[in-house]
């Protein structure tokens, strides 16, 4: 759970500074807006039931870790070609 809190921070970290000196810069408040769906599957990740299973649950935790990763990049992507 805390990986995923910390990939996020991290690439929320990257885009920001990445695009600092361009025109089209990725601010926080792009990322709230843009990933907001994101965000609260982050924090309800706290809700997860240990008793379903170790197995499940870090499943669960690394399709969301893949999310992250793929809500960034498509981020990015979108970004630079406007």
């Amino acid at each position: 759970m805390l990986k995923n809190i910390i990939l996020f921070y991290n690439l929320c970290q990257r885009a920001v500074e990445s695009t600092a000196q361009s025109d089209n810069k990725i601010t926080l408040a792009i990322i709230k807006t843009r990933l907001n769906d994101l965000i609260y599957k982050i924090t309800s990740m706290k809700f997860e039931l240990p008793s379903e299973g170790q197995e499940v649950v870090e499943a669960h935790f690394a399709e969301l870790r893949e999310e992250i990763e793929q809500a960034f990049r498509q981020l990015e992507e979108a970004h630079s070609r406007v």
